[in-house]
């Protein structure tokens, strides 16, 4: 049972009332609500296996993509702080944010590489 009752449920709830709707539509990707809440149930999950907590925080660098959505309400799921990083910074701005928040986790496109 999650305990959560804040935005971490908010996709979860939608679920319940929308089921087949499309919560994203992104360039030629329509994403229904229910394979929007599993992929948020699967990383939310994924994240606490690997050790994230309430109050830590996960940083996403990405460009615009159905994953920021994901990332940001899998962190709020579990209670963790989501930090999302600009991708037009250079690499000596984004090691002091990922410093200075003192992220637990970077989740990042693999074109970004």
């Amino acid at each position: 049972m999650l305990h959560n009752e804040g935005i971490g449920l908010w996709i979860e709830r939608k679920r319940e009332r929308s089921r087949g709707d499309i919560a994203i539509a992104f360039r030629d990707q329509r994403i229904t609500y229910d394979v929007l809440a599993d992929r948020i149930t699967l990383l939310s999950s994924a994240l606490k296996k690997r050790g994230v907590k309430p109050r830590d925080r996960v940083a996403y660098l990405g460009n615009n993509h159905p994953a920021f959505l994901e990332v940001f309400f899998a962190t709020a799921r579990i209670g963790a702080i989501f930090v999302p990083l600009n991708t037009r910074l250079a690499a000596p701005e984004l090691e002091f944010m990922l410093e200075n928040s003192r992220a637990k986790a970077l989740i990042f496109h693999d074109e970004l590489r």
